[in-house]
């Protein structure tokens, strides 16, 4: 009975989530990773509203079946309770008629496999999609084949990031007609991190795209603060 209930909820959620999409058209922006994946994603919405953009993120944890169209409804799950997820159902009603509709949705990803991945992008198609790191779990056939259907989704031409100090993703952007960047620490990256060094309280580094160079100093040390100011200095001047 649970399951079944569960499956309905889940049926309400996404119809919600779909007219919610339709309705407001925001820019949906997906961040697909491991270890990174998170801060990535938190650090873009900050520095979106920062640029004074209207941008919210999803929250911790809610990148699958369940929590995808509940970060787009702006909603936090119900867990065990049948009682608060028919409220939440009812929450989700009122929040097709949102009064200030964000105009960028920053959605953390993850699938085990294709068919997980099939199922959410009968719900949405990404305008940028952003790929931060994996392990050679990647190459495992159905999870490879759940990804590339992911990029194959992706609205209109779309803008594809992908992580050049990953090999695994070295075949992921093929020759498909869209825009196409590497980002990294790797000479070979279209969007680079030049002359890292690590300061008292942080980092400092050069970002290079093309022939525009930049001095950036991070408050944190890692890839992770490194990643997201690649991705986050390159999504601003898109002039989204």
């Amino acid at each position: 009975m649970k399951k079944f209930f569960r499956q309905i909820i889940i049926l309400i959620l996404r119809i919600q989530a779909k007219i919610y999409l339709k309705k407001y058209k925001p820019q949906l922006i997906l961040v697909c990773g491991q270890i990174f994946r998170t801060n990535v994603k938190d650090e873009l919405v900050q520095a979106l509203k920062d640029a004074k953009i209207s941008a919210r993120g999803s929250f911790k944890g809610y990148n699958s079946e369940i929590g995808i169209p509940l970060s787009i409804l702006n909603q936090k799950a119900g867990f065990t309770s049948i009682l608060k997820w028919f409220k939440l159902i009812i929450s989700g009603f009122k929040a097709i008629n949102d009064p200030s509709p964000a105009k960028m949705l920053v959605l953390e990803i993850v699938v085990d496999n294709a068919k997980e991945m099939n199922n959410l992008l009968k719900l949405i198609k990404p305008d940028i999609l952003i790929f931060t790191d994996f392990d050679q779990s990647f190459a495992q056939k159905d999870l490879n084949l759940a990804y590339e259907n992911l990029v194959n989704s992706m609205a209109g031409e779309g803008t594809l990031l992908i992580n050049n100090d990953y090999k695994v993703f070295e075949n992921l952007g093929g020759n498909r007609d869209k825009k196409i960047f590497t980002f990294g620490k790797s000479e070979k990256a279209n969007i680079r991190a030049i002359d890292i060094k690590e300061l008292g309280n942080g980092q400092q580094l050069v970002y290079l795209f093309k022939n525009s160079q930049e001095k950036m100093t991070l408050p944190r040390f890692g890839d992770s603060a490194l990643y997201s100011a690649l991705i986050n200095k390159f999504i601003l001047s898109l002039k989204i």
